[in-house]
Formats: C-alpha cells, structure tokens, sequence
C-alpha cells in the first residue's frame, strides 16, 4: 500500500507479529517529514471546529456505549436464563436498538444545544439504556407469550 508523504509516495507493509499488525515504513525519513504534516493540519483547525468535532463523536458513541451495556448486562442476562423458552439465539438486525441509537444522539444533541451546563453524555446514556432495555425487554415478552 501506498500514501503521500512530504510530496512523494511513500510504501508501506503489514508485518504481523504474534496476531498484532504493524506498519513498517520502507524510507524511514519519509515518517519525519509525514508527522509535521499531521501536526500542521491539527493546528489549522479551530478550536471550535476541534470541539464540534468531539461533541459530534461523543453524540454517536455516547448512546452507542448504552445500548451495548444493556445489551451485555440486562438483555443477555435475562435471556440465557430463559433460553429453554426462547430456542436458539441468533444474531439478527434489531430495529429497537437503531430507535433507541437515533433517539440518544437527538437527547445528546438537543442538551448540548439547549442545556450544556448539565452535561449531555449521562442524560443521553441514561435515556438510551432504558429506552433499549424497555423496548427489547417488551420484544421478548410478545415472543415468549404462551398462547391459550
């Protein structure tokens, strides 16, 4: 593979040591000239560029973290308890855990617009946990319903 570095073309290998990847440069003076690059174009941003930045990573990832830890902690739980009652347990696109995403990045969202002096990221974890919990909790229960 192949990027530019300092104006020129610059290869790079995958070395893999002990399942690790490693990127060895062929021209090792190519990397001096390749990290002031880096630094001149993070210092050309703007800190309120650099801030949007964030807000907007932790908008996706913030709600992200919640449905994954009531995924691990409440769902998966409660499930290989009731695995008799639920059968096999294969992985399938869930449209409640996307609501419950969508809905956390808007909370993130509006707080930080809206309410920044209490902090977007608990309230949107919060809301995203409960919301995915009660929507997947609801979802099991219409599944496992044993009819009359």
């Amino acid at each position: 593979m192949a990027f530019l570095v300092g104006g020129r073309v610059c290869h790079y290998k995958l070395v893999s040591t002990s399942g690790y990847r490693v990127c060895k440069l062929h021209q090792h003076g190519e990397l001096i000239l390749f990290l002031p690059n880096i630094v001149a174009f993070a210092t050309s941003l703007t800190m309120g560029e650099y801030f949007n930045f964030l807000l907007l990573i932790g908008s996706l990832f913030v709600p992200l973290f919640g449905i994954v830890l009531a995924d691990y902690f409440v769902i998966r739980q409660r499930a290989s308890d009731q695995t008799a009652l639920v059968g096999d347990r294969r992985l399938e696109w869930q449209g409640g855990g996307l609501a419950a995403w969508l809905v956390g990045i808007l909370v993130y969202q509006a707080i930080t617009q809206w309410a920044p002096q209490i902090g977007a990221s608990i309230p949107s974890f919060v809301i995203t946990f409960l919301l995915y919990t009660g929507l997947r909790l609801v979802r099991q229960q219409r599944l496992t319903r044993v009819p009359y």
